[in-house]
């Protein structure tokens, strides 16, 4: 296997490996150049085609991905951490990343390379903790950046905006991707620093993926954190202090966001009705499936099947109101 590698490193050049299912693949690695719209290093892309499942791989320059909303998990350089709507990744050159994101669900991703930045400004941004060591090789992904309703619904906005200005061909592209890619990188700086910054051990990471995954897949259930804390070394009330320390929100919070996003493709067919929903969704009563779906979107459930009869959307949900983080 050594000596296949370094033949086909003479040939294409750098080429890694992962391991999946107990073989070997080779590492892909996106290129900016591919992606690019403007003679800058700068690649900006919105998708929403989901479930979407993105194997291990690299790219030539920094990344930033920002989910705008579903949920499911993400694993950089081997730790597998939650995926929920607001949350913001920033990966290095060096950084191995796969997700996988379920439906109905949307991010943006942004590429660049680190240079397209003055070395004068870098240093300002490393004077933040969220960018610390930017633009030298030793920048690495540290966590991933969980902010508040009103904080993730201007950068959704931020994010819309740059992605439309790199649709458009004109002589003022470079300028605006540049001017809106420094804003952006100041106010992630800014808002980390002002909201602090969760700090987890790997172990606790691995341990928040299980039990994720655990209620992505049983979420119609009847779960509580003194069950699911069978699944981890730890007792419950740690687990909560751990999950919230990942997650931004508590256990019940997130519980009850999973279910509310099944039950509001469930309200996109008129076959089902209220009580059958909340059965198929884990709340097992029509009443506290109605309170907290008007909780979480601000909405009857009702009136929301109505709107998506009328050609309204799902909504947004970096808009919901219960994603208030402290």
């Amino acid at each position: 296997m050594l000596k296949t590698k370094n033949c086909m490193n003479r040939i294409f050049g750098r080429l890694d490996f992962f391991r999946g299912s107990g073989t070997l693949y080779p590492m892909k690695t996106y290129f900016i150049n591919s992606n690019r719209r403007s003679r800058l290093p700068i690649a900006v892309s919105f998708e929403e085609q989901m479930p979407k499942y993105q194997v291990a791989h690299r790219h030539d320059g920094y990344e930033i991905m920002f989910i705008s909303s579903g949920y499911g998990w993400c694993a950089v350089n081997g730790v597998r951490m939650p995926l929920l709507a607001g949350d913001l990744f920033f990966m290095g050159m060096e950084d191995e990343h796969e997700f996988l994101l379920r439906a109905p669900g949307s991010y943006y991703n942004i590429m660049f390379r680190p240079e397209l930045i003055p070395e004068s400004d870098q240093e300002s941004l490393r004077q933040a903790p969220f960018f610390r060591h930017f633009g030298k090789p030793e920048f690495t992904f540290q966590r991933k950046a969980v902010f508040p309703l009103r904080i993730s619904g201007y950068l959704v906005e931020q994010f819309r905006q740059m992605y439309q200005e790199s649709l458009n061909s004109h002589f003022a592209l470079p300028l605006q991707l540049r001017s809106r890619l420094y804003h952006i990188l100041v106010k992630i700086g800014e808002y980390s620093m002002l909201f602090g910054e969760a700090r987890t051990t790997d172990r606790e990471d691995i341990v928040g993926g299980r039990v994720v995954n655990h209620i992505l897949n049983h979420c119609q259930e009847r779960l509580s954190l003194a069950g699911l804390a069978k699944l981890t070394p730890y007792s419950p009330e740690y687990l909560g202090k751990i999950f919230h320390r990942q997650m931004g929100i508590s256990f019940t919070e997130y519980l009850a966001y999973v279910r509310i996003e099944k039950a509001r493709i469930l309200l996109e067919s008129p076959d089902w009705s209220l009580a059958e929903i909340a059965g198929k969704t884990g709340f097992f009563d029509a009443a506290h499936f109605t309170r907290t779906f008007r909780k979480v979107t601000g909405m009857l459930p009702r009136d929301f099947r109505r709107s998506l009869q009328q050609g309204g959307s799902r909504g947004d949900p970096a808009d919901f109101p219960s994603r208030i983080l402290p």
